[in-house]
């Protein structure tokens, strides 16, 4: 019977990446609720601006989550356990082009993970497709507001 056992780097990988997308989704849970918040409702009268304000703080969060994951590819590559981005020649813009990639599951496949890290990219291409889902979701409750006042407006 074959046994089954987990090697400790990737029982930590698994760990490490679960608790990158928990910060990546508190992250962005935190983000929607300061565009949400009533003080800046208050202080953005404009539905247009409001729009705006909405899906440039996304894109913001968005890029912030993407950071989240490409130095966390760094520092593990760097312990040197977890393996490796094959490809990535310098930092930022080879880790944040990756991590990019990733996240918005494009996969071009010019860079690629090698060993553990692999888990890594896996949780970060799954974070970030409901996340971009959830940006989508209240991008339409924002822009059915802003055109549902309007619409009232006129008549």
């Amino acid at each position: 019977m074959p046994t089954f056992e987990i090697p400790p780097t990737q029982f930590w990988m698994f760990l490490i990446a679960m608790a990158a997308a928990a910060a990546c989704v508190m992250i962005h849970y935190e983000g929607i609720r300061v565009l949400r918040s009533h003080w800046l409702r208050q202080r953005i009268r404009r539905q247009r601006m409001r729009l705006l304000l909405t899906l440039y703080g996304l894109l913001l969060l968005h890029f912030l989550e993407i950071w989240v994951f490409a130095l966390l590819f760094v520092l593990l590559q760097a312990l040197g356990n977890f393996g490796s981005l094959v490809g990535a020649a310098s930092f930022p813009l080879d880790y944040l082009y990756f991590s990019a990639v990733s996240y918005t599951t494009l996969g071009y496949g010019d860079v690629l993970p090698d060993g553990p890290i692999r888990m890594l990219a896996a949780i970060e291409a799954l974070c970030g497709l409901v996340l971009v889902a959830w940006s989508a979701s209240y991008t339409y409750l924002v822009m059915q507001e802003t055109w549902g006042s309007q619409a009232e407006r006129a008549a």
